[in-house]
């Protein structure tokens, strides 16, 4: 792939690909419908249900990993509970931010 300006002519039909697309409102609509669409998934994802669902499963994970670390000494199983229970605190951090972020705005 060339990393240079492209040639005057090729700029020429890429700017004319370009305003042909713009004036196509029922392609504008249905791009506006993908938008609307994703960020509504993404709402959902970034909710409070899932976050604490998520927060619930490491916390968890965190137990269990820390009682089969205390009783078998694996180095692995005791690294693996310390990834899953950093990433509880930073969780739970951050999911408190967010609660006294709505808070404050109230």
């Amino acid at each position: 792939m060339a990393t240079g300006r492209l040639p005057e002519r090729e700029q020429r039909i890429l700017d004319e690909m370009e305003a042909a697309l713009d004036r196509d409102h029922r392609l504008n609509r249905r791009l506006r419908a993908v938008r609307i669409s994703f960020r509504v998934h993404s709402a959902w994802a970034a909710s409070g249900a899932a976050r604490g669902f998520f927060m619930a499963m490491a916390a968890l994970a965190s137990l269990i990993l820390l009682v089969v670390g205390i009783s078998t000494s694996n180095p692995g199983v005791i690294w693996a509970f310390a990834a899953t229970w950093t990433f509880a605190l930073l969780g739970g951090r951050r999911a408190m931010h967010h609660r006294a972020e709505r808070r404050d705005r109230a």
